[in-house]
């Protein structure tokens, strides 16, 4: 699949925001359909995770290098939950919700803040809360 039919495909089918643009990649992401969400995810992609311990990862760079982290996390039955989304500039959208893995009992609430190039998901930076993001979107302001 091209680097950016699915963002294409999607933009014709009414995207109107970055807000939406992430929750169509997280129902990619949760139905495991890497081809699509490589759609959503501008070339220059970056990602730093966040685990279910809420510890922040190293930075990973390419759309190919974060799936690969989470193929390895998921084979640890690894689940995220996004609960909450809010645009909060034109080009950077504050997501809290859940990592949690099973068999462990180790569950985290974190914040992810993703920002946009292109009107493609560009980075994906993990926090270990809310308060956390918010301060990095204070200091990027």
């Amino acid at each position: 699949m091209p680097q950016e039919a699915g963002a294409r495909v999607a933009r014709g089918h009414g995207i109107r925001s970055p807000e939406e643009l992430v929750r169509l990649a997280y129902k990619a992401f949760a139905k495991n359909e890497p081809d699509i969400l490589r759609g959503f995810c501008h070339q220059s992609l970056e990602v730093r995770p966040v685990d279910e311990l809420g510890l922040v990862g190293d930075t990973l760079r390419g759309f190919d290098a974060a799936w690969d982290w989470v193929q390895r996390r998921s084979g640890m039955t690894v689940s995220v939950w996004v609960r909450t989304l809010e645009q909060v500039s034109d080009n950077r959208v504050l997501g809290v919700g859940v990592v949690s893995e099973r068999g462990r009992g180790c569950a985290a609430t974190v914040a992810w803040v993703w920002h946009f190039r292109d009107g493609l998901i560009d980075s994906v930076c993990g926090y270990p809360n809310e308060a956390a993001a918010r301060r990095a979107l204070g200091e990027a302001a």
